[in-house]
């Protein structure tokens, strides 16, 4: 009498593992590169939302010239009046991209960022916190944006108390 056997034999499921594990193998660059692309993508949201909120503080004309002051007392704008006309502007940005620095000006670049052909970034952005600079000349032009780690511990909600 034949009997009835029921199951996978020790080949079958060899196979079975070894086609996951190739899908596997294949998946996770491909995983790693999008979750790249959503860091950088909040990157540059960020960037883009920290110039608009500098443009409409620099625009705002209810605070009297030759003060230093923190915007709403929110901490993360500090507004510079400079003797010789200049305003600069502090704002802090948290990035989540990890690029070198040439790797971050071409993306910034490439990019629709209002303020790309004044943004100076001279080392490899990690995760942190940034220090962003706005200088605006006295006729009222953006002349230099630079970018300057202030922590490079990625923290949620975390502002620094005072710019140094």
């Amino acid at each position: 009498m034949k009997q009835n056997q029921k199951g996978f034999t020790l080949a079958e499921l060899l196979i079975v593992v070894a086609i996951i594990a190739v899908l596997v193998a294949v998946s996770i660059p491909i995983f790693n590169k999008q979750l790249e692309k959503a860091r950088d993508a909040t990157t540059l949201a960020n960037l883009r939302n920290v110039y608009s909120e500098v443009q409409t503080e620099y625009m705002d004309q209810d605070h009297p010239a030759g003060k230093n002051y923190w915007v709403n007392g929110r901490r993360h704008i500090f507004v510079t009046y400079q003797s010789d006309g200049r305003v600069i502007i502090d704002a802090f940005v948290q990035i989540e991209s990890k690029k070198d620095a040439a790797s971050m000006r071409k993306y910034i670049a490439n990019s629709n960022l209002a303020c790309k052909d004044v943004l100076t970034v001279n080392t490899a952005v990690r995760p942190g916190i940034y220090e962003m600079d706005f200088t605006y000349d006295s006729d009222g032009t953006l002349s230099a944006v630079a970018l300057k780690e202030i922590s490079s511990t990625f923290k949620e909600n975390y502002w620094p108390v005072s710019a140094s």
